[in-house]
């Protein structure tokens, strides 16, 4: 970990409620297969309200984040765990601008879209 901050907000994207806030974090993950690469990693909670609806899969969801500068990038989306209503998953900033704290995640397509925030304690280092 290089760096913490937190997640908030909270929206809708058809009829399921999408919220963060919790702790976000800078990483580096590296693997014996890819070269590590600067991420930053959020936690959202997907939830609606009736039983017979699947989870909605954010994985299938347009998801992009933007820094001040106006540079963005694609956010990837990977499931955690799931209960009866609701389903958690991590959101991954690849390759976040170095230099900014702040940056803004879009989760959908225009009219049917949820909008997050993720402030960094540090800036973004140097890759």
């Amino acid at each position: 970990m290089l760096c913490q901050g937190d997640a908030q907000g909270s929206g809708s994207l058809g009829g399921y409620a999408i919220s963060a806030k919790d702790a976000a974090l800078i990483r580096l993950p590296a693997t014996k297969y890819s070269p590590s690469e600067q991420e930053i990693q959020a936690t959202v909670t997907v939830s609606h309200w009736q039983l017979w609806t699947d989870h909605l899969e954010l994985s299938a969801v347009p998801c992009t984040w933007t820094d001040p500068g106006g540079a963005s990038g694609t956010v990837s989306c990977h499931p955690t765990r799931s209960g009866l209503l609701s389903k958690n998953w991590i959101l991954r900033l690849e390759a976040p601008t170095p230099g900014y704290r702040w940056f803004t995640v879009t989760l959908g397509r225009p009219g049917d879209q949820c909008t997050l925030e993720i402030t960094l304690d540090e800036e973004v280092p140097p890759a």
